[in-house]
């Protein structure tokens, strides 16, 4: 987008995970660097449990459940299928992440949190990003996701690239 911003009308970003821009971002840095060292000594399930729950996006009590579709399915397993790399090679350069808020402000960006993650990490990372670009985020229904409303989510999404 930086590169070729004819190319794009407006970019909402939703809860990015821009943790560098917090004042605690050396621990989290640090807690990254955990999660990774957990990936590589027991795998997959273990460092995303670790960070699920440090992240306050845990499971904890059963949630209802959804009946899911095939397209859910398929794009579940390509998602688990992806962990491996993701921890192993993004994962770090991600957490330590800094962006060039400078470059930023004269883009078309809109930044997004969910309404209910609020006090989550991303949501706090989503909310010092739009404070450096000097706008207020836009609040979209559900969580880091969409948290089971995605007829909702996408009736704001819709709504926000409209205006644009």
């Amino acid at each position: 987008m930086a590169d070729h911003p004819e190319q794009v009308r407006v970019l909402v970003v939703h809860e990015p995970p821009c943790t560098r821009l917090l004042d605690d971002a050396d621990e989290h840095v640090a807690f990254a660097r955990e999660v990774y060292d957990t990936y590589r000594s027991e795998g997959v399930g273990p460092a995303m449990g670790k960070f699920l729950a440090a992240a306050g996006l845990d499971q904890g009590e059963a949630q209802p459940s959804v009946e899911s579709t095939p397209e859910m399915d398929e794009a579940m397993a390509r998602m688990q299928g992806n962990m491996d790399f993701f921890l192993g090679h993004m994962w770090m350069p991600l957490m330590d992440y800094v962006p060039d808020t400078s470059r930023l402000k004269s883009l078309p960006i809109v930044v997004a949190v969910g309404e209910a993650s609020e006090g989550q990490l991303a949501h706090r990372a989503a909310r010092a990003l739009a404070e450096q670009l000097g706008q207020e985020p836009i609040v979209f229904p559900g969580d880091h996701g969409w948290g089971g409303e995605p007829d909702a989510f996408a009736s704001r999404l819709d709504a926000v690239l409209g205006a644009y």
